[in-house]
């Protein structure tokens, strides 16, 4: 049990490493406001939407002896590996192909599908059925979408207006 503990934080670090590198490399459609906007959203949206799954972890005295390491990877998959993938796939989605948008947001959409169904402990605390989780991951991306257009719109505005005052 203790070499599983160690090795899924081992993984969690690795997948993150290679999202944070990949995301480093691809040329950015957003700029820093927006990306920063977005991780926050993200993060809070992730972590506050999830806390009912994971409530036995926060508050339950049976899960008092929940391993450091398995908290460390719920946390790190919850607060980095999450955003991050939806930032991977919404710089993608600024693109102007169609296709581009359909398949980095289908892929993301299967990879979190994928990583809450195989490794549940570390992503939703409780195991989750897949039509539960389609749903919420559906939601998740509509509303994050509606965020990036209506930050984007105020965004434009705020630039306008100040090329106007000057």
């Amino acid at each position: 049990m203790k070499g599983e503990t160690k090795m899924a934080v081992a993984i969690v670090i690795c997948f993150d490493w290679i999202i944070i590198n990949g995301f480093m490399m691809m040329p950015k459609r957003l700029d820093r406001e927006t990306f920063l906007f977005l991780f926050l959203l993200s993060s809070l949206t992730i972590m506050l939407s999830m806390i009912y799954s994971a409530g036995e972890l926060y508050f339950s005295p049976t899960y008092r002896d929940f391993p450091m390491q398995d908290a460390v990877a719920f946390h790190m998959n919850r607060n980095i590996t999450f955003p991050m993938l939806t930032l991977v796939a919404l710089n993608l989605w600024k693109s102007g192909q169609l296709w581009e948008k359909l398949l980095s947001c289908l892929g993301s959409y299967v990879i979190f599908l994928l990583f809450c169904r195989i490794d549940p402990v570390h992503t939703t605390f409780k195991s989750i059925g897949i039509s539960g989780l389609t749903t919420y991951f559906s939601c998740y991306y509509l509303f994050v979408l509606v965020a990036l257009s209506l930050f984007t719109k105020g965004n434009k505005k705020r630039s306008i207006h100040q090329r106007s005052s000057q």
